[in-house]
């Protein structure tokens, strides 16, 4: 009797240090889980910050590419017109020579 009672403590025993191993065991899988949502926030947000940064220089290099397009355009428009000018000058200066040859 005291032999099996003995053999039931001992048991009782090591299903107590069983549970208390789950236990450390699940709290440290826990803290690992945290650690690892934690480090895979701040990867997210990492990779969100760099591709806010990424966006802001796409569209500063787009605004630069229409800007420069504009300026382009811009300096075409001007010298098409001052070639316009030069040229209806040039017709403006033939046709006052042709009037004062027909006035001689």
């Amino acid at each position: 009797c005291a032999k099996a009672e003995r053999s039931a403590q001992l048991r009782r025993q090591q299903m107590e240090e069983q549970r208390q191993e789950l236990e450390q065991r699940n709290a440290l899988l826990e803290k690992r889980a945290h650690e690892r949502a934690a480090e895979e926030e701040k990867r997210l947000r990492e990779n969100r910050e760099r591709l806010a940064a990424k966006k802001a220089q796409l569209q500063k290099a787009r605004e630069y590419r229409v800007k420069s397009m504009q300026d382009k355009r811009r300096a075409t428009l001007i010298e098409e017109e001052r070639k316009e000018l030069a040229m209806q000058r040039r017709a403006h200066e033939q046709e006052q020579l042709r009037r004062e040859l027909q006035y001689e």
